[in-house]
């Protein structure tokens, strides 16, 4: 099945912020990495595939914190973006060059692991009592570790895209 890439109009199917030619250009850029290496050998499928899930993880990870309002309800994904200012004022690009480079990036790393993984949680149940004079609280959680990847690299890349704080929210985005 043929990649709909988002053009910046706001496509109703739309399903990747690039196509395969562009992340290829990009990592053929880049030929010194093992992505360029892993990119280049992968089958268009597998291509395309990457590209999906690059998408899919832009939008699921930062999508609350996009500067703008949607284009439209009906798009495929969470850009094009209409009144998206970067920090100084100056308006964003339907497709902004920062979301294709991160795009690019990430769909080179899907192309051998999930970007993102279900979190197991293992271990025992604890809980913690916290005492303040007569007044007391307990807390239980279940202890466990987390198999969440970062991609600490993003954050620096996409900075000008997102805002401090999730509509509606109280939550702010971690500047690093």
């Amino acid at each position: 099945m043929a990649l709909i890439v988002e053009t910046g109009v706001g496509i109703a199917g739309a399903e990747s912020y690039n196509s395969v030619a562009e992340i290829s250009a990009y990592w053929t850029k880049r030929g010194h990495t093992t992505f360029a290496t892993v990119w280049a050998g992968a089958t268009t499928a597998n291509q395309e595939g990457a590209a999906r899930e690059a998408t899919d993880f832009l939008d699921a990870e930062y999508g609350a914190f996009y500067r703008g309002t949607r284009k439209g309800y009906v798009q495929g994904k969470m850009w094009p973006r209409t009144s998206a200012q970067d920090g100084t004022g100056y308006y964003l690009p339907a497709m902004p060059p920062e979301l294709k480079q991160a795009h690019a990036e990430l769909a080179g790393r899907a192309i051998s692991s999930r970007l993102s993984e279900d979190s197991a949680l293992s271990g025992s149940v604890a809980s913690k009592t916290v005492k303040a004079g007569p007044v007391s609280t307990t807390t239980s959680y279940e202890g466990g570790t987390s198999i969440e990847k970062k991609f600490g690299f993003l954050d620096g890349i996409m900075a000008p895209l997102l805002d401090r704080v999730e509509p509606g929210s109280s939550a702010s985005w971690a500047w690093r």
